[in-house]
């Protein structure tokens, strides 16, 4: 709609300005008759936009102000410089033009010159005699005399013909600051570089110097506030005085300091802190605390006395040293050392209690030892007391976990061996004698020269020990180096009779024998004797025939036994043999050597070879060996030769193969330096000239392993002497003499285990009958791939499951993930291609599908739950783009279809939404067609949530209020208008704005 308007009355109150008449206020008055293009006059309320101008055309806006006006039959009237939100600062020492808007519409014109009223220059310099009183006080035909009061100096310049009026020394009250201009409320006070100084001195005794009275609620009666958020008040919180602060989601903690910004005491949320900036306890306190003394018997209270720490606790005071006044020698605290003199310690009980249930089991003296103690442990399930020594390389002999020291001082040596009797630098003490239970049980792991239990000198004499191993690995019940003396008697029943000696083995093993005295009985020709009776001899199934030693049940079943069931080889060897020994049940040759001189070279049993006859293969009757074993019954567990070594020793074998000056060709059954086990060992290369068969009966291969049930069909292991050294591959297949080269096992120390090709130029693959994976020489990884693999993972299938599916990725753990992508990069982390008719995308829940993405962009969903933003918006092209700002108000621009403009007029109909993003809220959804006609850059939210540019200078804006277009280009304003709000409003404000210019949330609703 187009404007035209008639002035026919304007007054400008240019002389208000000058200093002369300073009370006058500083306003215009502007009227005239509003009418529309056609020649109506206006009536209603609208929207009057007034702009000041340094130029008739052109030039600078310097000042504006959009009033909300009635008019009626056209007549308004306009007040600049009113509003207090566009004060009329203006010094009116240069010309000024005056231009004016209506409803937002195009600025009217010509601009108005503004010029002063016809007596304003009488004003502008007035002469002696035209003013004949000032506030009642006539002249006279005389001059009116200017008198400073109190604080004040006034400064006459004929030059430049003014007078200077100014205070030297401040003075009023601040209700006189509080009441200029007339009473209400939001004064302000504007402080100056030089700060507001409040002198109290000159005030009687016992009257504040300043009073600032709240209410009796929360609200605070002082607040300090800066940058418009930060705030800390002080207040009365229902008779409490407290000192707050009001700054949500921060942990800036507040603050004393000294003039010199040190020696602050802190309040954050972590703590208080004396002298700590930043406190880490909930009361930290950098450097002394003094204390003082205090009368006050409070539980928890800590004094100084002037000589000592004291504690109020249990209705007395506790000193809290052990040198101070009253001390009592308890506790003393030396370094980290804290120990007790006098008094004993109880762990678990009191050190004189009776724990013991069943008072008449506690034994006197058990007791005497308990309450004696200077330390008591009681336990109820597991050790008393455990001593643990950790040793470390730097470590001496004499070293124990538990010691005990029996002081020297006075020389009791006791008077028994009962409890009560001897004296000793450790006593065990069992109450309960039941099976395996003992007053002291000494433990050692079974090294050699070692033993469970110690008696000596304290210089390293033993007297004995009990359960004591040697060198040679020999167990002992009681050792000693030396004689052993005894009062009473040593017993060993086992095996005693009356009349019996004991005597001893080779090796020392005593049991005890009849007594030797006369022998008689009879036997046979060429026959061994034995023992028949303790006292008689008779034939032994040894006897000697032709030189020759021979062991049989009898000498006719020696000469009448046929050989073997057609085993002439067998009978032979038997027969020429020159010890024949037959048994029937266990070992038929038991040889036993006691190695005492400690020589090598020795065997339990020796078969030496002096014959040069190589033999002829390897059977039995054509081989030829030092030793020869033949088990004629093939069962499970029997062998030829059986050889075996005490398990114990290292670097030995059941079986040993070498030359006779000792060049090792290999050993069955050998255990190492390391306590390793070797089925077969040889220290050199072992050479196989057949197949060789691990766990079945045949091969047709070089070497086949099969494991049993839970087996482990194959151990290779690089590392066998576990150093953690950079180990070698455990497994090297090669042809075309090394050239190409695969290797599988561990490489250059590494814990993961590795599958290589060794080859410049080729890749590694694991081939099934109907597919197989490819590792390229790139380390890229193809599953069904023919030909080169193109990307890091490549996975085709062209023989499909069930399915279908190409992978398929699960996660059984409940906060697992089922597949993760990451890439750093300008590229995307993941893509999906459909090129048949299926969906793209889909997601199922324990439901069914909750999310699906057809071929065509089509998605479904259940729910759709946006976190990124607020609003519904839609991307715009909007003219005059480089304006344009988040927050600002838009409309329908009818000159370009499909296209935005940013708002300039009060209640306009074609308004369109807010630009998003203001205030960091992001719109939430965006939609758009791209490189359509309806695409844009700019996202307009058309619904939810978003900050708007907003001028309150029509009047405050509340939550709830209705928002409208205004006169200001991009802001909204309050809607007061109800007939010309239909169409134009934009939504409800959210947030507050009581003056000026600002942002307003708003829920966005078109209506």
């Amino acid at each position: 709609m187009k404007f035209a308007i008639v002035f026919f009355a304007l007054l400008v109150m240019v002389a208000a300005f000058e200093p002369s008449v300073g009370s006058m206020p500083r306003m215009i008055s502007y009227q005239g008759v509003l009418k529309d293009a056609e020649g109506n006059v206006l009536t209603g309320t609208h929207t009057l936009t007034l702009r000041i101008y340094d130029a008739e055309i052109g030039g600078s806006e310097v000042w504006s102000d959009a009033m909300e006006l009635e008019i009626s039959n056209g007549l308004f009237t306009a007040i600049l410089g009113s509003s207090p939100a566009a004060p009329l600062n203006l010094a009116f020492d240069v010309p000024y033009w005056l231009g004016l808007s209506v409803d937002g519409e195009d600025e009217l014109e010509p601009r108005l010159t503004l010029a002063a009223a016809p007596y304003a220059f009488t004003a502008a310099s007035l002469e002696p005699d035209v003013v004949s009183s000032v506030d009642g006080v006539a002249n006279d035909e005389g001059d009116i005399d200017l008198i400073a009061g109190e604080n004040i100096t006034i400064t006459p310049d004929d030059v430049s013909n003014t007078i200077t009026i100014a205070t030297t020394g401040g003075g009023g009250t601040l209700d006189d600051a509080y009441d200029f201009g007339g009473p209400g409320a939001g004064r302000t006070i504007t402080v100056d570089a030089g700060g507001v100084v409040l002198d109290a001195t000159g005030i009687g005794a016992g009257n504040p110097g300043l009073v600032i009275e709240g209410n009796n609620t929360y609200e605070p009666a002082l607040r300090l506030a800066w940058e418009g958020v930060t705030s800390y008040s002080l207040h009365n919180n229902n008779g409490d005085f407290m000192i707050s602060k009001h700054l949500a989601g921060t942990n800036t903690p507040f603050r004393i300091l000294s003039d010199a910004g040190t020696g602050q005491l802190t309040v954050a949320s972590t703590g208080v802190g004396v002298g700590a900036a930043e406190p880490i306890e909930r009361l930290q306190v950098v450097g002394a605390i003094n204390l003082g003394t205090t009368a006050n018997a409070n539980e928890g209270t800590i004094r100084w006395t002037g000589s000592d720490f004291e504690g109020y606790a249990g209705g007395a005071w506790q000193t809290l040293t052990a040198s101070g006044a009253g001390a009592d020698d308890d506790w003393v605290i030396a370094g980290d050392d804290i120990y007790h003199i006098d008094g004993s310690v109880g762990i678990g009980a009191l050190p004189m209690a009776r724990s013991r249930a069943r008072e008449e089991d506690v034994s006197p003296l058990a007791e005497l030892g308990r309450g004696d103690s200077k330390l008591y442990v009681l336990s109820n399930n597991s050790w008393g007391v455990v001593g643990e020594l950790s040793e470390t390389d730097a470590a001496m002999d004499g070293r124990a976990g538990v010691f005990g020291l029996r002081s020297p001082g006075t020389d009791n040596p006791g008077f028994g061996y009962g409890f009560g009797m001897a004296n000793a630098g450790a006593i065990g003490f069992n109450m309960e004698p039941g099976q395996h239970t003992f007053g002291v049980a000494g433990h050692t792991v079974s090294n050699s020269v070692s033993g469970g239990v110690l008696g000596s000198e304290s210089d390293g004499s033993p007297w004995g020990a009990l359960g004591y191993r040697d060198e040679i690995l020999r167990p002992w019940g009681v050792y000693t180096p030396d004689n052993i003396y005894t009062g009473g008697s040593i017993v060993m029943p086992t095996g005693a009779g009356e009349g019996y000696v004991l005597t001893s083995d080779a090796d020392g093993t005593g049991t005890w024998q009849p007594s030797t005295g006369w022998i008689s009985g009879s036997g046979t020709t060429n026959y061994i004797p034995k023992f028949t009776n303790p006292n008689a001899v008779g034939s032994s199934i040894m006897y000697e025939e032709f030189g020759t030693v021979k062991i049989a049940a009898s000498k006719a079943d020696r000469e009448t036994e046929s050989a073997p069931k057609g085993d002439n080889d067998h009978e032979r060897d038997r027969l020429l043999s020159k010890l024949d020994i037959r048994g029937n049940d266990g070992w038929s040759i038991y040889a036993r050597v006691a190695d005492t001189d400690g020589s090598d070279g020795e065997a339990a049993v020796y078969g030496y070879r002096s014959d040069s006859n190589a033999g002829t293969g390897y059977a039995v009757g054509q081989i030829n060996t030092a030793v020869k074993g033949y088990s004629y019954y093939g069962d499970r567990y029997t062998f030829g030769v059986a050889g075996y070594t005490w398990g114990d020793s290292t670097r030995c074998g059941g079986v040993l193969g070498a030359s006779y000056e000792g060049s090792t060709w290999g050993a069955l059954g050998y255990k190492d330096e390391n306590s390793k086990w070797w089925g077969v060992y040889t220290p050199d290369d072992a050479h196989v000239g057949g197949n060789v068969a691990i766990g079945t009966t045949s091969s047709s291969s070089k070497l086949a392993v099969s494991g049993g049930n839970g087996s482990v069909d194959l151990l290779i292991e690089a590392d066998a002497d576990n150093n953690g050294e950079e180990d070698q591959p455990s497994l090297t297949m090669s042809q075309d003499g090394g050239y190409v080269e695969g290797q599988l096992g561990f490489f250059d120390g590494d814990d993961e285990f590795t599958l290589a090709n060794r080859s410049l130029y080729g890749g590694l693959r694991l081939e099934t009958f109907g597919g197989g994976m490819t590792v390229d020489i790139q380390g890229n990884v193809g599953i069904g791939v023919e030909g080169d693999v193109g990307h890091r993972l490549h996975v085709v299938t062209w023989r499909q499951a069930s399915d279908g599916w190409a992978g398929r990725f699960e996660n059984g753990h409940p906060n697992g993930v089922g597949l993760i992508t990451e890439v750093e990069s300008t590229n995307l982390a993941l893509l999906a291609s459909q090129n048949g008719s299926g969906d793209i995308f889909r997601c199922d829940g324990p439901t069914g599908t909750v999310f699906r993405v057809e071929n065509d962009g089509w998605t479904v969903c259940s729910v759709l739950e946006i976190t990124g933003g607020s609003d519904l918006a839609e991307p715009f092209q909007v003219s005059g783009s480089e304006e344009i700002e988040p927050g600002m108000v838009v409309c329908i621009d009818a000159s370009q279809p499909g296209q935005l403009r940013l708002s300039d007029r009060p209640y306009d109909r074609t308004v369109a939404g807010i630009v998003s993003g203001a205030n960091d809220l992001s719109p939430g959804l965006v939609m758009a067609q791209v490189g359509g006609k309806v695409d844009g850059t700019h996202p307009v939210a058309l619904t939810g949530r978003a900050y708007c540019l907003a001028d309150a200078g029509s009047g405050s804006i509340e939550p709830g209020d209705l928002l409208t277009t205004s006169g200001v280009d991009g802001h909204a304003m309050k809607a007061t208008d109800a007939e010309r709000s239909q169409g134009a409003i934009i939504g409800k404000a959210m947030t507050s704005l009581e003056r000026g210019r600002g942002l307003v949330l708003v829920l966005v609703s078109l209506q």
